[in-house]
């Protein structure tokens, strides 16, 4: 599982859909997913801790050359919740098109 599978903000464009902002950046997206689905219960806040974690490793492995990820410690720990996460956000997303295309 690649960096780029564990960390994909895309999936989380759910977040702009739904609530129709725009962001710019990976911080304006983490910052909606907080503000509207963990401050408002929509979603387990566990899954908050999980973005944060795998966007600290997502920094850490762009931006800290010299540091080599544990795949024991680090990665695989997140394998799990990372896929949980996007399944949700994905089952999300599916339910807010199907409620959006009724109303058409």
């Amino acid at each position: 599982m690649t960096k780029g599978q564990l960390y994909d903000a895309d999936r989380l464009e759910v977040v702009k859909y739904r609530l129709e902002y725009e962001a710019s950046t990976h911080n304006g997206v983490i910052q909606m997913f907080g503000k509207a689905f963990l401050k408002n219960n929509i979603i387990d806040k566990k899954y908050g801790k999980t973005f944060n974690q795998l966007f600290s490793l997502r920094l850490t492995g762009d931006y800290e050359d010299r540091h080599i990820m544990d795949m024991k410690t680090e990665v695989l720990p997140l394998v799990e919740p990372a896929k949980e996460l996007i399944d949700t956000v994905s089952e999300m997303a599916k339910k807010q098109i199907q409620t959006k295309s009724l109303l058409l």
